[in-house]
């Protein structure tokens, strides 16, 4: 969390109410892939599920060297739609593994900011302005 105020990173993630989207099935396509491949099959995913495509989470390797994960929240039709996404999923190149999860749902815990919020740490300070003038000042 300090690092994304430090770096000046936006971030957020929406609440969602999977029941709410009736006569649809919330679904996260979950891909493992390399650093290398990464660009070329995220193009392709976006491509070809932009119709589904809400959301797209990049996550962090576990460590230096380890392959990248990344999910890709949709909103599908069916949970026939999601075998066939799925299916497809498995035949790109460079993918190292895939699964998809439907999700019925959804529980954002928000506790673990609000500890950060409490002792400071999301709090602007006049040198790291949060609008306007973005330009890194020196130390």
């Amino acid at each position: 969390m300090q690092r994304m105020i430090d770096e000046r990173a936006i971030f957020g993630f929406p609440a969602l109410n999977p029941r709410a989207a009736q006569g649809s099935v919330m679904s996260t396509l979950l891909v493992t892939y390399t650093m290398e491949q990464k660009r070329e099959v995220d193009e392709k995913i976006g491509t070809h599920l932009d119709a589904y495509l809400w959301h797209v989470f990049h996550m962090l390797p576990y460590g230096i060297g380890d392959p990248l994960v990344c999910g890709f929240n949709l909103i599908l039709p069916d949970v026939g739609e999601a075998e066939e996404v799925l299916r497809w999923a498995k035949r790109l190149p460079g993918i190292l593994g895939v699964r998809i999860d439907l999700g019925d749902g959804l529980e954002t815990l928000y506790g673990p900011l609000d500890e950060e919020i409490e002792m400071g740490s999301a709090l602007t300070s006049p040198d790291r302005p949060v609008t306007g003038d973005l330009t890194p000042r020196s130390p």
